[in-house]
């Protein structure tokens, strides 16, 4: 079995009016992502996605990753290592984000190409059971402190039990006893149980995270990346008592290894398209499982195909904290996935409509299939 051909296809995927998602970067109201297939010399097909970075530059990121996908041409999916190497060849020293992601896209689609030859679901691939699904979180994002606690009550109401509150500056603003008051509001509208994530997406500076986050100890939350950089995350790690997660400053086992030698975080929060995909996710997650380090799994900003995968690996490595990203595509209007296939939410779990399918058990909806942009081919 080869790979003999990499194909793109684009797809923009409205936000519904009201679930536009406010952080401290701007206002997603649209995803611009592309799905990516592998096909082999007998026919089997693998999906990945790709989210590209920034958010609008998906027109640039097809032309980068056509200079990755050559390599992968000719493979056996299995020599997945060697698959790699070659890939991370034509990455540069730095391994950015943009970068991770369309390695992140390929090895989706090989990960769903080895599982359906192999006739099991991705899960068992990677050595994984499913049980009864995974709870998941969900965002809320920035708003007032009222609208927040509204729409938190909301989403415990639907049976999430983690909340993951997006702070941090908005539109260039910063008013710190605000950021305190939304913390109050979705303390006191979710309850005493349910587990609360304050996310400033790194729009703090060292000191004001330092002056903040003192005030909100006694909303028991715990903390994710307020600054940027492993130097200044260990410098508010130690001056504060809550407990830290590394998402930005946690994308690859090199800056893992940086962060468990420096004690910059109590957790990572573990993307795993940005990591580069399932493969370096594991190892990221057996790093920090032999270190003691704590995780969380998210999403970045992807529909239904990529958040299906997610739940493979998110039954997979199941030790972290109990909640896992991927609601954003019960955010759009349209969907990637046919209604019968793929991940589904209920009360708060993710859950496959089909676990013992194999492969990911989802497949793009056909007429979004129609006008492929080759990316290469033998």
């Amino acid at each position: 079995m080869k790979i003999v051909k990499v194909e793109a296809f684009p797809v923009d995927l409205r936000y519904k009016p009201g679930e536009e998602f406010l952080v401290s970067y701007g206002v997603i109201d649209t995803m611009q992502n592309a799905v990516i297939r592998l096909t082999t010399d007998d026919g089997l097909v693998g999906y990945g996605e790709l989210m590209p970075l920034p958010l609008d530059s998906r027109v640039d990121r097809l032309e980068d990753i056509k200079k990755i996908a050559p390599v992968v041409i000719g493979q056996d999916p299995y020599e997945i290592r060697e698959i790699y190497s070659r890939i991370d060849e034509q990455l540069s020293p730095e391994r950015d984000s943009h970068e991770l992601l369309m390695k992140g896209a390929i090895d989706f689609a090989l990960h769903d190409l080895m599982a359906k030859a192999a006739g099991i679901p991705v899960y068992k691939l990677l050595g994984g059971s499913y049980d009864d699904g995974v709870p998941m979180h969900f965002s809320i994002s920035i708003r007032s402190p009222e609208e927040m606690g509204e729409d938190t009550a909301a989403r415990v109401a639907e049976g999430y039990q983690t909340i993951e509150v997006k702070l941090g500056r908005f539109l260039g603003e910063l008013e710190l006893e605000t950021e305190i008051q939304r913390i109050k509001a979705i303390r006191e509208a979710a309850g005493p149980d349910v587990i609360i994530v304050a996310d400033p997406n790194i729009g703090w500076t060292v000191e004001e995270a330092i002056e903040v986050l003192p005030a909100m100890e006694e909303f028991d939350v715990y903390v994710e990346q307020p600054v940027a950089g492993l130097e200044a995350l260990a410098q508010v790690k130690a001056a504060i008592n809550s407990p830290i997660i590394a998402d930005e400053s946690a994308a690859t086992t090199q800056v893992i290894a940086d962060l468990i030698r420096s004690d910059a975080a109590d957790l990572i929060n573990l993307k795993i398209l940005r990591t580069g995909g399932l493969h370096e996710a594991g190892q990221m997650l057996d790093m920090c499982e032999a270190a003691g380090i704590g995780y969380r799994h998210d999403n970045v900003i992807q529909s239904r195909l990529a958040s299906t995968m997610m739940i493979h690996f998110s039954t997979t490595y199941n030790r972290g904290l109990p909640d896992c990203g991927g609601t954003q595509f019960t955010r759009t209007i349209e969907d990637v996935v046919p209604d019968d296939q793929g991940v589904y939410i209920e009360n708060g779990w993710a859950k496959l409509r089909d676990p013992d399918a194999a492969g990911m058990g989802a497949s793009p909806r056909p007429e979004l299939l129609r006008d492929p942009i080759v990316l290469a081919s033998s």
